[in-house]
């Protein structure tokens, strides 16, 4: 099975899957993943039947991978039988996605630059006049090393071991990090402003939740958009109307443009867990703005880290291993430590 569907589910289902549901009959469907196979395959990207049900791909190019997600796609196409049309969504969503319609033709991914810092000379603009276009990144270690700036002289907060929120004021296209000097001279704290970045990110971004299936007999979330504040998004998430989530959610933020959860609410969480590690830390490789490859336990507006690593088990073959904190292991009896996971296998 290729690497989402081990992720996300596979199989037959006698349906169309959760991100073929504009299609609203298998029958519809079916024609169209037909169809999608053989066009991906004359540009020069062939892909098993079973992989492209399961809702996603990779894209192998030579600097990079690219992941592709098929819901994007299939809403595009859903409202007509007619495969010029469907060829003409396919080109465009290729285009943006990897460079061009046909992996030959695809030129260099165009990377979303980092943002860049003022001129140490230049004063600070008008509070009044950016704050709502003032919003939070979030980074791991090696993202916040790689901007190259001091930490201490910018407007950050870190939310837990391993993850920093970084205030940026977008500009349309373009990010530029705040100074401690602006926050002084606005009469704002860090904290006010990493506050006010989160609302900004909520109040603005369009992401989308998808259900997804986990396991056999386990749901979970994805959550998707196409900017690079979902995973800043991801961390203002309030349960559904009429639903309550007393002991918080488990939260993976591989990269910025995604985030998993599934809630803390039962035996059903403990699964949860492993699955949300072993996605994580693939999603971290694939995409190009990683954050990180753990897992977070979400309550109220605290993060605590949930530790996951990869080691060999008696046969010297990779597994996963997770290791909760105590305060969740209380929730379910005590448990000390959770049985171990194979590694998820990459798609080939």
């Amino acid at each position: 099975m290729g690497f989402f569907g081990k992720l996300f589910g596979g199989g037959g289902p006698p349906k169309p899957p959760r991100w073929g549901a504009p299609f609203e009959t298998l029958a519809r469907f079916d024609v169209f993943l037909e169809w999608l196979q053989e066009d991906l395959e004359n540009r020069g990207i062939p892909q098993l039947s079973k992989v492209l049900r399961a809702g996603g791909f990779i894209v192998k190019l030579p600097k990079k991978n690219v992941t592709l997600m098929l819901d994007v796609l299939a809403r595009a196409c859903a409202g007509t039988d007619d495969p010029i049309a469907w060829s003409q969504a396919l080109d465009a969503y290729l285009t943006e996605r990897i460079g061009g319609p046909r992996l030959g033709e695809a030129g260099p991914v165009v990377l979303r630059a980092p943002p860049s810092a003022p001129a140490a000379s230049a004063a600070a603009p008008s509070f009044e006049g950016i704050r709502d276009q003032l919003k939070v990144q979030l980074y791991g270690p090696a993202g916040l090393a790689s901007l190259g700036f001091n930490i201490d002289e910018l407007v950050s907060r870190t939310l837990a071991t391993g993850l920093t929120a970084l205030v940026v004021w977008d500009k349309g296209g373009s990010e530029q990090v705040i100074p401690a000097r602006f926050a002084e001279a606005w009469g704002q704290s860090p904290a006010q402003l990493v506050n006010l970045g989160l609302s900004n990110v909520r109040r603005t971004e369009q992401v989308e939740t998808q259900v997804v299936d986990a396991a056999p007999g386990l749901v979970g979330n994805l959550i998707v958009g196409p900017g690079h504040y979902v995973a800043a998004w991801a961390l203002g998430l309030t349960p559904p109307e009429g639903t309550t989530w007393p002991q918080g959610v488990l939260l993976a933020l591989p990269s910025r443009q995604s985030a998993l959860y599934h809630p803390v609410d039962g035996p059903a969480a403990l699964q949860a867990y492993g699955w949300l590690a072993g996605v994580a830390r693939k999603l971290h490789d694939e995409y190009d703005d990683p954050i990180s490859d753990q897992v977070w336990w979400l309550r109220g507006d605290k993060l605590l880290p949930m530790p996951s690593r990869i080691v060999p088990d008696a046969n010297g073959q990779p597994r996963l291993e997770l290791s909760p904190p105590a305060e969740f292991a209380i929730l379910f009896g005590g448990l000390a430590a959770l049985t171990s996971e194979r590694e998820p296998e990459a798609s080939t």
